[in-house]
């Protein structure tokens, strides 16, 4: 059943999608959130994204992301699994594409530095599908025909005394945080504090070598895992097997010593190649990093 059926009573004029990665969820996505659910009616808002774990930039999977919403205070039926958020077609399909417009809500940051969307015209001059919201206020049309991009404002807020750009910036400074600082900032980032969703963002964002073992910043700290490091030596084959089999491994610092194996290994045949260049003249080196 689509949706538009069950508000029959209701004008469904707007459809106000707000896509994104959301890692992490914050409270901040709240304020935008209401912002648009004023702006655009509570019932016509949505925020979409995907199920897609790829760390370090997408580390949560989207139950985990729709519970961190919710903690926050996103209603939970206006949080959908969606293949492609910045296309939702798991919305749309429940709206009625000839009496609805269909509006994506977008950070304006993002549209400056890197633009998801072209307004260009067609290669037959016909007007793209997705056009800017401000420049047709007042001559929409339903999303059988166009969809519409509308800039959400910048809201800005400090987290453990510093200006938030982005969520690169959170995560960074969740990961160089010590355990006492990691409680403050999640209690700054949602406005309260739960031990179990702290856990899932302390696994996520600053996976520990073992329990109260600060890391504070991957590089930094590198000399410091002397417990990670034989465990990380272990798991990529070069190594003796650690002393303390119970430890968990650190996948932050293994991939971190893994990159760091391969750079060496480059730069270990690149100089063997200059070593031996007159001998071997004319023959072929394989470069295979892995």
């Amino acid at each position: 059943m689509r949706l538009f059926h069950l508000f029959e009573d209701i004008s469904h004029q707007n459809l106000v999608i707000y896509p994104g990665r959301f890692s992490p969820p914050t409270k901040n996505h709240l304020n935008v959130y209401k912002y648009l659910a004023k702006t655009y009616g509570a019932n016509n808002v949505y925020i979409a994204t995907s199920d897609k774990v790829d760390p370090p930039r997408s580390p949560f999977n989207f139950a985990e992301k729709k519970e961190l919403l919710s903690f926050a205070g996103i209603p939970a039926n206006h949080i959908v699994n969606t293949k492609s958020p910045y296309m939702a077609r798991e919305i749309t399909e429940h709206f009625d594409p000839s009496s609805t417009v269909l509006i994506f809500a977008v950070g304006q940051k993002d549209m400056e530095e890197d633009p998801r969307f072209n307004f260009k015209p067609k290669k037959d001059g016909s007007p793209s599908y997705f056009q800017p919201y401000a420049a047709n206020k007042g001559k929409l049309e339903t999303f059988d025909k166009h969809a519409y991009i509308v800039p959400i404002p910048n809201f800005e807020f400090e987290l453990a005394g510093q200006q938030i750009l982005g969520a690169t910036q959170i995560r960074k400074l969740f990961a160089e945080a010590s355990p006492e600082e990691q409680k403050q900032i999640f209690t700054e980032l949602y406005g309260r504090f739960d031990p179990k969703l702290f856990a899932l963002v302390q696994s996520k964002l600053a996976p520990q070598v073992e329990e109260g073992f600060d890391i504070e910043g991957l590089k930094r700290n590198a000399k410091k895992v002397a417990a990670g490091a034989s465990i990380a030596m272990a798991a990529m084959g070069g190594g003796h097997a650690p002393t303390t089999p119970d430890l968990p491994v650190n996948p932050l610092y293994i991939r971190y010593r893994e990159a760091e194996r391969k750079e060496q290994l480059k730069k270990d045949r690149e100089e063997a190649i200059k070593r031996n260049a007159p001998k071997y003249k004319g023959q072929q080196f394989s470069r295979n990093e892995n």
